[in-house]
Order: C-alpha cells, then structure tokens, then sequence
C-alpha cells in the first residue's frame, strides 16, 4: 500500500477520534459510531483498505488494547467511592451482569442453537457496558442526579474489566474442554488458578513498581516507565500460566490507590502512585487504542448474513429488557423519579470491550464455532449505543417539554389585593 495513502488514512482517522467530541455534543452519538463508519467506509464499502492487510495484526493490536482498557479501568476505581456506594454498585453491577450473561447464553442456546459454553462466552462478552461511552453520555445529562450518575460510572469502570476477565477464564475453559465435558470442579479449579496466579502477581507487581516508582518521577519522560513496565508483567504473567491482562488491571488498581493500599497494609515504605504526567500519557494512549480499534474493526467487519445481524438486534433488545428490570430493583429504595430510573435503563451502550474481545474466540485462539461472533457482537455494540442515545435524548426532550407545560400552565400564587383592605392613612 502506498505510504502516502497510509498517512491520510492515519490523519482522518485521528480528526475523526478528535472531532467526534464535537459531534457527540451535537448530535449524542458516540465517537465509536463515526469511527467504525469511517473504518466500513476505507474498508469493504469503498474497498481502499483490504482487511487482510490489518488481519494478521488484528491479535496483536487486540492483545495492547486489553492490556490498556484493564490498566485504565483498574486505575480510575476510587476505593472509597466504590466501598460507600458499595451495595448498589455491587448489586447492579454483578446481578446485572450475571443475569444479562445468561439471558444472552439462553437466546444463543435457544435460537442460535450454540453450544451452551459458547453461548455464555458469548453472554460475557456482551455483558457489560462500556466506560468510554458512558462517561460522556452522563457528562452531558445536567439534570442527572450526582449519586446516580457515580453509580452509572461506576459500573462501567467495574463491567469493562469484569467481562473481559470472565471471557478470558471462559476461553481457557473451552481450550481445556471444548465440548463441554469438563467437571465443574475442573471448571472452578482452572478459574481459580487463573485469576490467583494473575491478581496475586499484578499485585505483588504493582506493590513493587510502587516503591521503586518514586526514583525515576523527577525525570523527564518518566511516564514511558510505566507503559514499560505493563508490557513486561504481562509477559512474566503469562510465561507462569496466568493472564497478563488481569494482571495489568491490578496493576493498574494498586498504583490508582496507592494511599489507600498503604494504610490498608501498614507499610511505612515510600510508595508512588500515578503522577499526573503519568495519568495524562495514559489517557493519551488509550485515545490512539480506542480510535484505531474502533475504525480498524469497522474496516474488518463484513455484514454478509441478514440472520446474525438479526440475533445482534434481538441480543441487544433483550439486553434493555434485562436493564429495565435490574434498575428497577436496584433503585427500588433510592428517592428519585421515574424519569431518573429510564434515563438509567437506557444507558447500557456495549463498546470497546466487546469490541477487543469479539474476534479474540476465533482470531487468537481458533476456536470452533466463534467465526460468527464478530458480526453478532459488532450489531450488539452498534444497535445497544443508537438505542442508548435515542432513548436518552427522547426521554431528554419529552421532560423538557413536560416542565415547559406545567411551567406554563402553573397557576398565579402571588396574593392579589383584597377590596377589603383598610384605606391607607395619609400622614400630614
């Protein structure tokens, strides 16, 4: 391909990323939408990208995006906040998630007729909602209440890892027993060693970056240290059989509260967290990763069967039904009304992580039977944000109007002057 069209591609690719922050002001439609516009437009529309350029490197790229989202996601959870709001989130998030992985493994069963630990791989990928999405839908909500809104936020900080942890541990599963045979007890002996090898190691990695951090943050480029050093724990992780990225969420979840991982532990050792510098370059970073990925799955994505595009409309409708009845039930006791409660059935949009994990089953690891994921799980992720703006925005404007008719029609409560008053008295 000739280099100066790669350039240009490059340059429209990062305006886009940058100038969706104007669109979505405008129109609240997400950037994700524009960018996989964009990448269908270069790639099978107009055919100016073939896929199979980008194919070979979909694992690579898919495998720094995982490691960036869990390192991010693990570093924004704010302890304290989770811990005082720590029943409700923990209530929407994990019955939320659970129950919506196995709606979608029921629909999948039923009327896709896939085998039962693909249909919940399947249900766990789809089963959160995605942070980078939610953050700036509830951003632009003024009317949106502050603790429902930190209750939304923190379910998509929670969700993202959560369903790329529980992907991962399904995938090793399948890999061990693809048809299913395996003995439950195997089944939870494997998820155990798993996430034990891989957050006992992102921990203790995390503790010891901490307390060597502090000798290198009054050097420029400091922050290149920590990218750095997430590559290699990944690396060391996964050479002793655990997952790399699950550590890079803990990591990310040590250094992010730091203070807090001090007191809890007793340690009087010098311990650094992330620098403002620090958290800036990663933003910095997961903004290229978001913006690439989203145009690159656009330009591999092929919409071929009508059926899969239906089952990712059917998955996503019956995701908002799931929402409804979760919020419904979360919020039974908190004092806000019923518009508040839509509002938040509404904002379930899926996105970057399913996104990442979605050709991982058939691209990384050659599993049978996932080819069909990435259409399926690609209309998810489409049809769940178009709903979740719409929504938002009908719901917006309908209670704008509502308060604009009973603004006009509130009657007078100003006194009126009686006819009875005393005549007032003239002073001479």
């Amino acid at each position: 391909m000739d280099v100066n069209i790669v350039f240009i591609l490059i340059t429209a690719t990062i305006l886009i990323g940058f100038f969706s922050n104007y669109f979505f002001k405008k129109t609240r439609v997400p950037d994700i939408i524009w960018l996989i516009i964009f990448g269908a437009l270069i790639g099978p529309i107009f055919g100016i990208i073939e896929p199979d350029f980008f194919m070979n490197y979909l694992s690579i790229f898919a495998a720094v995006a995982l490691l960036i989202i869990l390192f991010e996601g693990g570093s924004s959870i704010n302890i304290y906040n989770l811990i005082k709001e720590s029943f409700n989130v923990l209530f929407l998030t994990i019955v939320g998630f659970i129950l919506s992985l196995f709606v979608v493994a029921f629909i999948a069963v039923s009327f896709f007729n896939i085998p039962p630990l693909l249909a919940l791989l399947l249900g766990a990928i789809v089963g959160g909602t995605s942070s980078p999405i939610v953050f700036p839908l509830i951003d632009n909500l003024p009317n949106l209440k502050k603790d429902v809104g930190l209750l939304l936020k923190m379910e998509s900080v929670i969700t993202d890892p959560m369903a790329i942890i529980v992907s991962l541990v399904l995938i090793q599963t399948i890999l061990i027993s693809p048809t299913g045979s395996i003995l439950i007890q195997d089944i939870i002996t494997k998820m155990m060693s798993l996430l034990s090898i891989s957050l006992v190691l992102g921990f203790l990695g995390g503790v010891v970056w901490g307390s060597v951090w502090h000798k290198f943050t009054h050097y420029k480029f400091h922050y290149m240290l920590t990218i750095g050093f997430l590559f290699l724990i990944y690396v060391v992780v996964e050479l002793f059989g655990g997952s790399g990225a699950i550590a890079a969420f803990m990591v990310g979840l040590v250094l992010g509260n730091m203070p807090s991982i001090k007191r809890m532990l007793k340690i009087e050792h010098t311990l650094s967290g992330l620098t403002k510098e620090t958290r800036d370059f990663n933003s910095y970073i997961a903004f290229f990763v978001r913006t690439f990925f989203f145009a690159l799955i656009g330009m591999i994505i092929q919409l071929s069967r009508l059926d899969l595009i239906l089952y990712g409309v059917l998955l996503s409708l019956a995701l908002l039904g799931v929402r409804a009845f979760i919020i419904r039930i979360c919020t039974y006791k908190m004092q806000i009304s019923d518009k508040q409660r839509n509002i938040m059935s509404f904002i379930y949009p899926r996105g970057l992580a399913a996104a990442v994990l979605a050709s991982l089953p058939f691209i990384e690891y050659k599993i049978p039977g996932t080819e069909v994921f990435t259409e399926i799980i690609f209309t998810v992720i489409v049809s769940t944000v178009l709903i979740s703006t719409i929504g938002v925005g009908v719901l917006e404007k309908r209670g704008k109007i509502m308060a604009e008719k009973t603004g006009a029609q509130k009657p007078n409560t100003q006194p009126k002057p009686t006819t009875l008053e005393a005549p007032k008295v003239k002073k001479i």
